[in-house]
């Protein structure tokens, strides 16, 4: 055999190994394609936006000429500990939990997996709009709204106004349902774990506190953020996570960088290998539909500016 022979029966062997290879894989991709993408996740996300979230993901998908997986979306939101217990078995491919739920209470460790914030809870405080402060601190609203009775802000003049309602009292007011998480987590992260004191309005609706302090400059509110807890009629004021500490308004950005103090990351959650079947997901997170959804239901929407700054 001449050596131009043999070179043309060793090309022609890695040409039908190629062939073979590029078979198998092709073969691998298209198994994959046809198994539909399982998430699961937090039951507060509701059913408004798991449709606006299937849409949304149909959008994607088709405009990456992918149509066969149009529909192709599995989607259960029970709730973040059985999502936890979920992904770490193997039965998900992607979680949409708040940051270290699930976890911490019995949960499977989601130790090294992949985490991607689309969205925040955020608490605002919320004042009149013509109060005459525009910031405080995580350690004054535990004065505020505490139960203590010895260290308690009492007045307006102790948080340095000086204007005609110095001498007035302040009327803390909290806003939402009895269950409502981001009250739990106002409790949790400012009164450390405790109810506020018997001095403390309560109120069933973000609504109705922005109505609330329409009506005067007494009443200083915590709600959860949504698209309508402000306006014209009430602020959200900076915070600083400690006295002394610059404090930051509840914008995108800082919420994003985790400048803002009173907020909590929704992620999605799921292991690398996961990465190349999650990415339309994560893309269909940040579709107008989705935001949308994610807004209506009282959560801050990460935009592409704010996840380009986030650490």
């Amino acid at each position: 055999m001449n050596r131009v022979t043999f070179i043309n029966r060793v090309l022609f062997v890695c040409a039908v190994a190629l062939a073979v290879g590029i078979g198998g894989i092709s073969a691998t991709g298209s198994e994959a394609e046809s198994r539909p993408l399982r998430v699961v996740g937090s039951d507060l996300l509701g059913d408004d936006f798991a449709n606006a979230l299937r849409a949304s993901l149909a959008g994607v998908r088709s405009a990456a000429s992918s149509e066969k997986q149009a529909d192709a979306l599995e989607m259960r939101l029970e709730g973040s500990l059985p999502a936890v217990r979920a992904l770490s078995r193997g039965d998900a491919d992607a979680a949409l939990i708040f940051a270290g739920s699930g976890e911490e209470r019995g949960g499977a460790s989601l130790a090294g997996y992949e985490r991607v914030p689309f969205a925040h809870l955020v608490v605002v405080a919320l004042v009149a709009e013509d109060a005459p402060i525009r910031e405080t601190s995580l350690p004054t609203l535990a004065r505020i709204f505490g139960a203590g009775e010895a260290t308690r802000v009492r007045r307006w003049s102790d948080l340095g106004v000086t204007d005609a309602a110095a001498d007035r009292q302040i009327q803390p007011l909290v806003a939402g349902a009895a269950d409502d998480i981001a009250l739990a987590f106002f409790f949790e992260r400012v009164l450390d774990g405790e109810q506020p004191g018997r001095h403390v309005e309560r109120l069933d609706a973000p609504t109705r506190l922005a109505e609330r302090l329409g009506r005067g400059r007494d009443g200083f509110g915590v709600a959860r953020w949504s698209s309508t807890s402000t306006g014209s009629r009430a602020r959200a004021l900076a915070l600083a996570s400690a006295d002394g500490r610059d404090a930051h308004a509840p914008t995108p950005i800082s919420v994003a960088t985790g400048d803002y103090p009173l907020a909590i990351a929704l992620e999605v959650v799921f292991p690398a290998e996961n990465a190349a079947a999650v990415r339309p997901l994560i893309a269909a997170l940040s579709d107008p539909r989705a935001s949308a959804a994610l807004s209506a239901a009282g959560f801050l929407p990460v935009t592409r500016d704010a996840s380009a700054e986030r650490p």
